[in-house]
């Protein structure tokens, strides 16, 4: 993740708040985070998933057949 974008400080915040979070509780240390492409172009998913992102949940089949077909 070397990237200074803005989903890349994003996600290091996120991924630093889960492992601060984390050492509190007694919880498992197995988090996935899963990106939320709704209202997504498929530049910011790439990007998302180029800073480690493998997860993305989307709200239609129609949007995620049409990301997806853009996105191999």
């Amino acid at each position: 993740m070397e990237s200074n974008s803005h989903i890349a400080t994003t996600l290091k915040t996120i991924q630093d708040n889960i492992q601060a979070a984390l050492k509190e509780s007694k919880f498992s240390q197995n988090v996935r985070i899963v990106g939320a492409s709704k209202f997504k172009t498929v530049e910011h998913i790439l990007e998302a998933y180029n800073c480690g992102i493998k997860d993305f949940g989307e709200n239609y089949v129609e949007e995620m057949v049409e990301k997806a077909a853009q996105v191999k």
